[in-house]
């Protein structure tokens, strides 16, 4: 994530009673979690439409072998 280099860069700092935590730490973890998350959709998905998928692919390489 752009934002985790920026405040990586910037070493921004939240101070609280019990020490200190840098914001890039916080988007960082996010970025991973959110990341993850993607990828798991991103597969359901494609399981879920994995026929169309088929057929999409199908289609594209007829149309190659057509062409040459």
């Amino acid at each position: 994530m752009i934002i985790t280099m920026v405040f990586a860069m910037t070493d921004t700092i939240i101070y609280f009673d019990g020490g200190q935590m840098t914001v890039m730490q916080i988007t960082a973890l996010l970025g991973g979690i959110m990341g993850a998350v993607y990828h798991i959709w991103m597969f359901f998905d494609m399981r879920k439409n994995q026929t169309q998928f088929e057929k999409s692919m199908t289609a594209l390489l007829e149309q190659k072998k057509s062409a040459a």
